[in-house]
């Protein structure tokens, strides 16, 4: 075979053909999707590894002293402000056994879907701040795509 006849590498000046220009951008093209699909794949990753580590710590966190002087401070800081009651605990519907479905439809009996923290508020409010007259009560304070979204505690009084 005749070195005449082999493909010359295109150099700075040369005009290269335009398939060439189109096959390499196709390649540019698809390794920086790649690249990008790779990413978002370890972001999602990421987020779902901190979403199951921040439930774990909600299933284990019990109500503690430092929790009691926190929500009288809170509190005191509505009364202040003229307020009736105070967001205490906002958390994701997931945490829920039945995704938050008892306090949408205000079903008396959502305390028995609680789990982990907010059970824990909750069996707190029943025998420190029930019996002087406060209420605990849950409400949806998000509904993202039409779904349950977020759970709030309140304290009011």
């Amino acid at each position: 075979m005749d070195n005449d006849s082999k493909p010359k590498p295109p150099n700075d000046r040369d005009l290269v053909e335009a398939a060439f220009l189109r096959r390499r951008a196709e390649e540019v093209r698809r390794a920086l999707e790649q690249e990008r699909e790779r990413q978002n794949r370890e972001k999602s990753e990421l987020l779902e590894d901190k979403r199951r580590e921040a439930f774990r710590e909600f299933l284990d966190r019990q109500f503690t002293e430092a929790d009691r002087l926190r929500f009288k401070e809170m509190t005191r800081a509505a009364v202040r402000a003229g307020e009736f009651e105070v967001l205490i605990l906002r958390f994701p519907s997931d945490y829920l056994d039945d995704g938050g479905r008892a306090i949408n439809n205000s079903d008396r009996n959502w305390p028995i879907y609680l789990t982990g923290y907010a059970k824990s508020i909750y069996d707190a409010h029943e025998t420190m701040t029930k019996p002087l007259g406060y209420r605990l009560t849950a409400r949806i304070l998000s509904y993202p795509d039409g779904r349950i979204g977020d759970i709030g505690l309140f304290l009011s009084w």
